[in-house]
């Protein structure tokens, strides 16, 4: 009997310790089969541009350092100067990701539509872009280093307001041509239109005085802005 209740108790615990070993046995992961993806050099760009754009304006231009934006975009450092050989090089393509949408905006423009009606959309699209918080943002980190890297200055001035004053220079010289305005020269006057929309309100936020303005009140800013310059340079 006792044999009997012996082995009773070593199937009992073979049991148990049978059920404790499977229970904490570990489980293997699937793994998907293959090689990784293969990201594409303008994929790569696509994913830097944001993460370097976030560095430059929380470490400042000067501060910020390649390395840490290749950490914080999860790629080596050595991929990174395969995009961009220089800092000033990413910068520059930072600033003119940002103006992508305004090149856009002014092929929108192009058509059979009224002179105004054009200008008004893309002076008020190109108001809300420069006027945005994000871009004030970066237009600082440019005022702060422009003096110790001057090629920066320009490539952001190339990308930014000279972008925009271009676009509305080709569009006042096409009404020149057709004898609707009167302009000695459409490129220093889409300068004047386009300082007389931005001008005042950039430098108020520049100085972290108020708010950016509403699209409202943008837009009536701008309206105004466009009447007055077409009154003073319709032909008489």
């Amino acid at each position: 009997m006792r044999g009997r209740r012996a082995v009773s108790a070593v199937n009992v615990r073979s049991r148990a310790q049978g059920l404790e070993t499977r229970k904490i046995a570990p489980v293997k992961e699937s793994r998907p089969r293959g090689r990784p993806r293969e990201i594409s050099e303008d994929e790569r760009r696509r994913l830097l541009i944001p993460v370097a754009e976030k560095v430059f304006v929380e470490q400042g231009y000067g501060a910020a350092s390649m390395d840490e934006i290749a950490q914080d975009a999860g790629m080596s450092k050595k991929t990174l100067y395969q995009l961009f050989d220089t800092k000033e090089a990413l910068f520059a393509a930072v600033i003119t990701d940002r103006m992508r949408a305004l090149g856009e905006v002014a092929e929108k423009g192009a058509g059979a539509r009224p002179l105004k009606e054009v200008v008004v959309d893309y002076l008020s699209e190109a108001a809300r872009f420069i006027l945005s918080p994000r871009h004030v943002a970066l237009f600082r980190v440019l005022i702060g280093e422009a003096w110790r890297a001057p090629g920066m200055a320009r490539a952001f001035d190339n990308a930014c307001a000279g972008r925009g004053k271009s676009v509305l220079a080709r569009w006042l010289a096409q009404e020149v041509e057709a004898g609707r305005l009167e302009l000695d020269d459409p490129l220093q006057a889409a300068g004047m239109l386009f300082g007389m929309v931005v001008g005042e309100p950039h430098h108020r936020m520049l100085m972290g005085e108020g708010r950016p303005p509403s699209r409202a009140a943008i837009e009536a800013r701008v309206r105004k802005a466009v009447d007055i310059f077409l009154q003073g340079a319709q032909r008489r």
